[in-house]
């Protein structure tokens, strides 16, 4: 049966890239994958454009794909070339080193395999188009993903000439009317109306999509969608069943009492049959060199550490994210050898920098992450960024020893010559190296600012003479406290505060010997004012308390208050001024 285009909305070009015209369009060379999309698209492509197509399969590592199969599926749909290119060094050397340099890692645990891998695809592509004299690159993107932004923006980039086509955007297919062109047409395709999962593969990692992957509401069937990685539940490692007999307390167990039972199954505790493996992975100038001592090129080294950490379950991800055309989605990525990669690169280079290093280098990664994933390789930013990437790795050397156990990966020890590290320093054991008399004295000045920042609330110290005083400044103290001022007290006046049920701190004549003593506070600058009312007949002495009082507070700058009508009148404008800022 023919499928009829005429009902379906119209596309219309209007990028200046994008065809005018059907008849533009001579040959093509599509990237292809041999899969739903892209196997369909051969038929389509002849069938719309009257194009000649040659299909071109790039080698990046890919972890599933029979790329010979692929090369002569291309020629059996009518594709007049197919061409598979290796680049799996080039992808591991020149892309992937940039993205473990950088900790690539995009909200979350996703380390950017499809991303790192687009603007290696787009270049070889224009490179065959000029090479097969094509005038026109087609890809499989949807209008809603990511890969358009990254192919498309980085062909224009090295070939502003080349046409673009992206015939899933111009078809208005859903992924079930695809499947019935494929059978219509006799495409053999892998995906089914029961799986209709669709996953982008290369040595970086693996996507998954489609299906109940979309909808984040339901649980992704791992069973039915993981290609590289093993389940962690069955990942290596014995287990126990232990049944649990449940009987009412207080009674004994006898035939016909039990009731109910449980069974439990638990991680053996057994160390000869734990399952755990450990590897360990060389880094020089923040690349992986060698892995369990091996020596070995990079795409080799991912590839290997891909089936023993794959085997552990390791770099399952459920991942919800913000793409670039701005609609939020979910994916699950399998990224056994990238996870462990970054998780130990990430460790070592943290070992090796200082905390200032490290903070900014944060910033960079996540920068540099963002630029990666929304299509911007040749951004001028990106080698800025990388710039200061490259020159921070230069010191990360050195070997990580990593543990891999049902999806857990963690590393257990770090070796490098380059390391910030003193044992002398850092041991919880007796040593002189650490100087522990200089740490209050750093605390102090180190919290200095949040202390000030935390000290909002006027401090007022009071110190008030005979009980008639007292009395009279009694109401006016209240508005201290329910403005929320630290009232500060000498002996009597605090005695004082307390019958009336008002909040204060017992502070020591400058006389006295205990602390906290008002000279010491004074020399702090504690306080904000001063209201020192003396007791009548003791106003000109100069050898009292409150005299002492005055000369300090004279001699530390603090306002002072020596007379009630005067202290009723500072209380009510502070009132004023605080109320003001509410």
């Amino acid at each position: 049966m023919h499928m009829n285009y005429e009902d379906r909305p119209k596309y219309t070009h209007i990028a200046s890239y994008e065809p005018r015209d059907n008849n533009d369009v001579k040959r093509v060379v599509l990237l292809y994958s041999g899969g739903l999309d892209t196997s369909v698209m051969i038929k389509w492509i002849q069938e719309v454009y009257h194009a000649e197509v040659i299909a071109l399969c790039i080698d990046i590592g890919q972890q599933v794909d029979d790329l010979e199969a692929i090369r002569l599926k291309a020629l059996q749909l009518g594709a007049i070339k197919s061409i598979v290119i290796d680049a799996k060094d080039e992808f591991a050397e020149k892309y992937i080193s940039r993205g473990i340099k950088a900790n690539a890692c995009y909200q979350g645990d996703y380390h950017l395999s499809t991303p790192i891998g687009r603007p290696l695809l787009a270049k070889l592509a224009v490179q065959v188009a000029a090479t097969e004299k094509a005038d026109t690159i087609a890809h499989g993107c949807t209008g809603k993903g990511n890969d358009q932004v990254r192919l498309e923006g980085t062909a224009i980039t090295l070939n502003p000439d080349i046409k673009i086509i992206a015939p899933v955007r111009e078809w208005g297919m859903g992924r079930d009317e695809e499947i019935e062109y494929a059978r219509q047409h006799n495409i053999p395709v892998p995906h089914t109306i029961d799986k209709p999962y669709s996953a982008d593969d290369n040595m970086w990692g693996v996507t998954n999509e489609g299906g109940e992957i979309e909808k984040p509401e339901l649980i992704p069937p791992l069973e039915k969608i993981l290609q590289v990685c093993t389940h962690p539940k069955n990942a290596p490692g014995a287990r126990q069943e232990l049944t649990i007999n449940f009987v009412e307390q207080g009674m004994t167990q006898q035939a016909g009492m039990k009731l109910g039972n449980h069974t439990i199954v638990m991680d053996s505790n057994n160390p000869n049959d734990s399952g755990e493996e450990l590897v360990k992975i060389e880094f020089v100038k923040g690349l992986p060199t060698a892995l369990n001592g091996e020596q070995m090129k990079m795409s080799e080294l991912i590839i290997k550490l891909n089936k023993i950490a794959g085997k552990h379950g390791i770099g399952i991800v459920h991942h919800i994210e913000d793409r670039v055309v701005g609609l939020k989605i979910r994916g699950i990525y399998e990224q056994p050898a990238a996870h462990t990669i970054i998780k130990a690169h990430k460790e070592l280079e943290k070992y090796v920098c200082t905390r200032h290093e490290n903070k900014f280098k944060q910033i960079v990664d996540l920068e540099w992450a963002y630029m990666c994933y929304a299509g911007l390789w040749y951004e001028p930013l990106m080698k800025d960024l990388s710039g200061f990437i490259d020159t921070l790795n230069d010191k990360v050397n050195g070997t990580a020893t990593v543990r891999l156990f049902k999806g857990h990966c963690d590393v257990v020890a770090l070796e490098t010559p380059d390391a910030l590290f003193d044992e002398k320093l850092a041991t919880f054991m007796k040593s002189d190296m650490f100087n522990q008399n200089a740490s209050p004295g750093f605390i102090e000045l180190w919290t200095l600012q949040m202390k000030m920042a935390k000290q909002t609330k006027k401090s007022i110290l009071l110190s008030i003479g005979g009980a008639e005083n007292k009395e009279k400044l009694l109401p006016d103290i209240k508005i201290l406290a329910d403005i929320g001022c630290i009232i500060y007290a000498t002996e009597h006046t605090s005695q004082y505060l307390d019958a009336h049920g008002i909040t204060n701190k017992l502070v020591h004549k400058v006389s006295s010997e205990e602390r906290p003593n008002i000279a010491t506070l004074l020399r702090e600058r504690r306080f904000d004012m001063i209201i020192n009312i003396p007791v009548a007949e003791r106003n000109f002495v100069v050898s009292s308390d409150g005299e002492k009082i005055r000369e300090l507070s004279i001699k530390h700058n603090v306002p002072l208050v020596t007379d009630v009508n005067v202290a009723k009148h500072k209380i009510q404008h502070l009132k004023e001024l605080l109320n003001a800022k509410m």
